[in-house]
């Protein structure tokens, strides 16, 4: 099952909700940056270059 970060919290795909409302739906308001992961040695998920990732993501939030 696909799990889902929605206001704050981790969701299960099937319990999330948004309203009909929501600037995403109405007007396409959004924000996305895809990451890659992987498994480090001891077996922990890395982001690969997280930093340059949440830099670009800030500077699209602030766009």
């Amino acid at each position: 099952m696909a799990t889902i970060f929605l206001n704050g919290e981790f969701l299960e795909a099937d319990q999330a909700r948004v309203s009909a409302f929501d600037a995403g739906l109405t007007h396409g308001v959004g924000l996305f940056e895809t990451m890659s992961a992987t498994l480090s040695e001891s077996g922990e998920a890395e982001v690969v270059r997280v930093h340059d990732h949440l830099d670009r993501l800030a500077a699209s939030a602030k766009a």
